[in-house]
């Protein structure tokens, strides 16, 4: 039966929305809220753009809603101080976090957080939060070992965009940022669900270059305290340039290799087959235009 929510949209970086959601995502490691907030104290003051790292990360995420729905999934999304749209979920629903690569639309995320293809993004903008359903340009094939890596498009511009960091020749700190939930009940009961763009800091202590049929990558392993949700969120470095995308859901990881209890990974892909598959998705669109 068809499951109707609504949903409250705050203040971006703060209280992102109130609804129900049944969590899947990657990050089997458990940790505590103080665990992941202690790890990204000593980074608090690092600034990007004029911006607190930490702001700047939530300026460059979306949340990737899968399985649900707004009642009017194209337009600006309520603010604080208003009752909120309809979410709309015809079965299970997850969330995963983005990250905003090109100002013409494009968000980057993992492959496993939209293999069920129906696919939102709430992201920030001028205007206030927004959602819109995102169009999957590529993902990897996951039932063949592929790379757990997608690229979406949403047909609006976005205000702030990652750059890519030159690849990482060595061990350095790095800061996740993805998608975590608080959950309460209120007065009536309801179960009331905060989700917010977090960043949590960590290692980076090896990359492993892989390969499947036309494109080469990196797996990024790092001990940063993700959990689920920040399944598609970025990776960086402490200037906030982007090094990957967080997945834990490759299986082709040597894991023999790695002496750590908990670990990490990323995805990097290939940056000039990214750029060659955006500017052939634009001429497509322009094609199609035509």
């Amino acid at each position: 039966m068809t499951e109707r929510r609504r949903c409250r949209l705050g203040a971006w970086g703060a209280v992102l929305s109130s609804i129900v959601i049944f969590l899947t995502g990657c990050g089997s490691a458990r940790y505590s809220a103080l665990e992941r907030s202690a790890s990204f104290v000593p980074y608090r003051s690092l600034r990007v753009e004029q911006l607190s790292l930490q702001d700047y990360l939530g300026n460059g995420c979306g949340i990737l809603l899968e399985g649900l729905h707004f009642s009017d999934a194209d337009s600006s999304v309520s603010g604080p101080e208003s009752e909120g749209d309809t979410v709309v979920s015809d079965g299970a629903w997850s969330i995963g976090t983005a990250a905003a690569v090109d100002q013409r639309g494009y968000f980057v995320t993992a492959a496993h957080c939209v293999d069920g293809g129906d696919p939102s993004i709430v992201f920030p903008s001028s205007e206030g939060p927004k959602v819109r359903k995102a169009r999957v340009v590529w993902m990897g094939d996951l039932k063949e070992g592929g790379m757990d890596f997608a690229l979406l498009h949403v047909p609006t511009h976005l205000d702030q965009v990652f750059h890519w960091a030159s690849e990482s020749d060595g061990e350095q700190i790095v800061i996740s940022a993805g998608a975590t939930l608080e959950m309460n009940r209120d007065a009536n009961n309801n179960l009331d669900v905060e989700i917010r763009i977090e960043p949590v800091a960590g290692q980076l202590f090896k990359t492993l270059n892989m390969s499947e049929p036309g494109v080469g990558y990196q797996v990024i392993l790092h001990d940063s305290p993700v959990v689920k949700g920040y399944s598609g969120g970025p990776l960086v470095d402490q200037s906030g340039r982007l090094l990957g995308i967080n997945s834990n859901g490759s299986s082709r990881i040597p894991l023999r290799w790695n002496d750590r209890s908990r670990f990490a990974n990323a995805i990097r892909p290939n940056l000039d087959w990214l750029t060659a598959l955006i500017n052939h998705d634009q001429r497509s669109k322009v094609d199609l235009d035509e």
